[in-house]
């Protein structure tokens, strides 16, 4: 008779690998369901941050409180808050309005304590008793075709007495025009004049779909838009969702985090790589594509030159730099610079270099993409504020200021 065969000693190994002891398997599910439960804490347990402000810079932060003057809100970043600002201004047919054109510099602060203030705001109590105030408009990391259409909307809603516009390198890197002042396209006389420029057209062109969709949106004010069944029971749904658990209202923070940590993940694999192959990423340079910089070089020249058409006195700033840190090679910002005093002077305009105006102790740090901390080029702490706010004053009251009275 036929005896079973007995299992070879591997199977019996790879059996015993595989088949868990019941306390086994409770350990295994206690320990998930904590790991899951300490995943749900650091997704939705922290306070809500400002993701837009995460790429600002190590501590570099925006509050509100900063960006105000005698009860109004001196800077505005689109067309959501420009009647909030403009709406605050003390009425008047004698006072001057000056409009100030920026980036994140003009409004992130680094290290802030309560009761810092913006350049700014700063400038705007100093202007203030000269009978002038002043409005600013920024965004990060603006472009100078950004800037052209901002002034041709702002100029049509409020009398201008006079422009600010930075000569900025890293602007000229950029392109496009954001969706939080697409919407500016749809003014027929914006479109017009943007059309009768040199670089308007292009403009037009890159941004068609902006242009249709505004005007869609102007021409039918009032025509309710019909939505389809998908979207209607799609909306439904994230309505339940929102009433019945917290979570899901706050879902946009969970994946802030998750994608600000996979970033962060991906920077310490740099900083890892860095050390052990002996390489250092801190003497970065940033390249500007030179047919970039051409097409925002001629919008910079188009703003300038409309502003001037319009009579206004213009100022051209090369604004603050950390003097020893700036990631530009020095020939390229040299040329840069003196192509904008350039274009300034042939159209009339004024020209203020206040690029050492802040100290080099108060900059911030931000992280270079490529697992080192540098020195942040654009934001600084409140001394730095008040440093660049003087600076301005000082050469407005030696250039445009007297311009405007």
């Amino acid at each position: 008779m036929a005896t079973p065969l007995e299992p070879a000693h591997g199977m019996m190994q790879r059996d015993a690998v595989v088949r868990l002891s019941p306390s086994a398997r409770i350990a295994a599910f206690v320990l998930a369901v904590a790991l899951g439960l300490c995943a749900v804490w650091w997704l939705f347990a922290g306070e809500a941050e400002d993701f837009a402000a995460a790429g600002l810079g190590v501590n570099t932060t925006v509050h509100e409180d900063s960006l105000h003057y005698g009860g109004r809100r001196v800077l505005c970043t689109g067309l959501d808050d420009l009647d909030r600002c403009l709406a605050s201004l003390p009425p008047s047919a004698t006072r001057k309005r000056v409009l100030w054109l920026g980036w994140s510099q003009l409004y992130a602060i680094n290290d802030f304590h309560p009761g810092d203030r913006t350049a700014p705001s700063l400038l705007a109590e100093r202007l203030d008793g000269a009978g002038v105030d002043l409005i600013a408009i920024a965004m990060p990391n603006i472009n100078p075709r950004e800037e052209l259409l901002v002034y041709e909307f702002v100029r049509r809603r409020m009398a201008l007495s006079a422009l600010i516009v930075p000569a900025w390198l890293q602007g000229m890197k950029q392109e496009g025009i954001r969706a939080t002042w697409a919407a500016a396209l749809a003014d027929p006389a914006v479109r017009a004049a943007l059309a009768s420029l040199p670089s308007g057209p292009a403009m037009l062109a890159a941004t068609a779909e902006e242009v249709k969709s505004a005007q869609e949106i102007a021409q039918k004010p009032t025509q309710a838009t019909t939505a389809t069944t998908q979207q209607r029971v799609e909306g439904w749904l994230v309505a339940r969702l929102d009433a019945l658990f917290a979570l899901w209202r706050v879902r946009g923070q969970a994946q802030g985090r998750i994608k600000l940590a996979l970033l962060d993940s991906k920077e310490q694999v740099l900083r890892l790589r860095n050390i052990l192959l002996g390489t250092r990423a801190q003497n970065w340079i940033n390249v500007i594509p030179p047919a970039r910089q051409a097409i925002n070089m001629q919008a910079l020249t188009d703003l300038v030159g409309a502003a001037r058409h319009d009579r206004l006195p213009v100022l051209v700033y090369v604004p603050p730099r950390p003097r020893h840190a700036f990631p530009f090679d020095p020939a390229v910002y040299a040329a840069f610079k003196a192509d904008c005093e350039r274009l300034a002077k042939a159209d009339g305009a004024s020209f203020a270099n206040i690029e050492d105006s802040v100290a080099d102790e108060v900059w911030g740090q931000i992280d270079n993409g490529a697992g080192e901390l540098v020195t942040d080029f654009s934001h600084f702490t409140a001394v730095g504020h008040r440093e660049m706010a003087a600076a301005m004053h000082d050469a407005l009251a030696a250039t445009i200021l007297p311009q405007t009275r």
